[in-house]
Formats: C-alpha cells, structure tokens, sequence
C-alpha cells in the first residue's frame, strides 16, 4: 500500500512569486480556490477531509509563519489546462475548495516552535525548509494541534 495513500494533514504553503506570499494567500482564500499544479508533489493524495495548515514562506509579510487552517471540501477538476496568474509557467490541474476556514488569531512563527514540530525530522533544526518545499508538505497529527493550540 502506498504510504501517502491515507494523508489526514497538509501544509499548503504560499510562497512569493509574482505577488507577495501573503497576499496570493489572501486571494486564494478569498475566492476559495486553491490552485494544484502538474508537478505539485502528493498532488495525486489530496481529497475531500484532509486537514490543512497554511504556511507563509519567503522573506515578506507574515512570512515563515502558520497563519490559518482548513479542511479540503472538494476537489475541482480542470478540463482545459490553465495558468496560475500568481506563478508564471505553473500549469494548474486542479483546484481545492474548503470549509472550516481559520483565520489564526495569531501566526505561529515557525522559527519559534521548530523543536515541537514532529514532521521536522532533522537533527539541525536551520534546516527546517527542506520540509517546506514543493507547495504542499505532509504533517503529523501532532503538529497539526501543535500548531492550531498555538494560534490563540
């Protein structure tokens, strides 16, 4: 059986592109379409009921920081290929809807909690974006209620 067959928690991370980190956060959530690219790793895993945690990377506002959660409601397929404006050349080929949308109280600094944060797996905790790349990370469920007991 495949290991990521049974995923049950995800960070989503928004990182900056052609916007800054936070504000393609923002929009995305605002319209409540969260777009999944051909080369997303463990694009093939995510389904309706996963629980997610939405992460900030780069170098502007909010960012290296937890700053909502959700739950996947549904996925949407694309029939045509198209563009995410927010990331030149990136090809969506799907999009995810949620429900249960938080909004932290206060955003969970990563750099702050590293040694409570069980998916990071390395010794020499600096390291800690490797666990971050590719847009989407599989989590424990120990550090998903880490992070959400920490966001008020």
């Amino acid at each position: 059986m495949d290991k990521n067959s049974n995923i049950e928690h995800i960070l989503l991370i928004a990182n900056d592109a052609e916007k800054i980190g936070y504000e393609i956060f923002k929009d995305r959530i605002d319209k409540n379409l969260w777009p999944i690219y051909l080369r997303t790793k463990l694009n093939k895993y995510l389904k309706k009921g996963i629980n997610v945690i939405f992460y900030i990377a780069g170098d502007n506002q909010k960012s290296q920081s937890f700053v909502a959660s959700a739950k996947i409601s549904q996925t949407i397929d694309k029939d045509i290929p198209e563009y995410d404006p927010n990331k030149k050349f990136a090809q969506v080929i799907y999009y995810l809807k949620f429900e249960n949308i938080n909004i932290f109280e206060k955003d969970v600094k990563i750099k702050e909690h590293l040694d409570n944060l069980s998916f990071i797996k390395t010794e020499k905790k600096r390291y800690f974006g490797l666990y971050l790349q590719g847009g989407i990370s599989k989590i424990d469920q120990k550090s998903y209620n880490y992070i959400i007991k920490n966001s008020y």
